[in-house]
This record gives C-alpha cells, structure tokens and sequence, in this order.
C-alpha cells in the first residue's frame, strides 16, 4: 500500500486502490489532523491510527489516515492539524488525487 507525506506530490492511484497519508502529530499536546475530502471518489476506511517510532513519552507520532479511491478522477484531501477546542487550524495541507482507471 502507498503511504503519502507530501502534499507537493501528486498521489496517483487507481480506482479501487487503498493508500494512506501519514502526518506527524503530537496528541499528548491535543494536536490532531481532522481530514475533508470528497465522499464520492473517495472512502475513509477507518478512524485514524496513531503509530509510534520511539518510546518516547509525549514525543511526536504519525497519524495516519487509510483511504479508497472509489470512482475516476480528480479530488483532493484537507488536512487541517488543530486542538478540536480551537477553532482555527494550526496548519493545513491540502492533497490532489488523480484517480486512474483499475488495474487490469
């Protein structure tokens, strides 16, 4: 599965295909991304995940979002990183999808 950090790069995928974005986040902090995206071309397949490199108490993790490119086309991702309590977005990355015809 293709995991995504950047949001200069183009994610190409095919119709059907499952990838991920993976950003760093710090919880402990209150930091989370909140995601917007297109329901018609593509499926959040679940609640996000929090994965760890280190055992660093209050240290940074990547949070990552697992998506399904359901129908051709063009989209785009919203990331916005904020406290749910505060209503402005500390920082916002924003995702094109081109979405391909299925693999043969």
């Amino acid at each position: 599965m293709k995991t995504f950090m950047n949001p200069e790069v183009m994610i190409t995928i095919d119709k059907g295909e499952n990838f991920t974005i993976a950003l760093e986040a710090v919880p402990t902090a209150g930091y989370t991304w909140k995601e917007e995206h297109d329901p018609a071309f593509l499926r959040l397949l679940h609640p996000p995940k929090f994965l760890s490199d280190s055992a660093a108490i209050g240290g940074s993790v990547k949070e990552v979002f697992e998506f399904q490119a359901i129908e051709y086309g063009i989209s785009r991702i919203t990331m916005k990183y904020q406290r749910e309590w505060e209503a402005t977005a500390k920082e916002t990355k924003v995702f094109n999808v081109h979405i391909a015809k299925e693999k043969s």
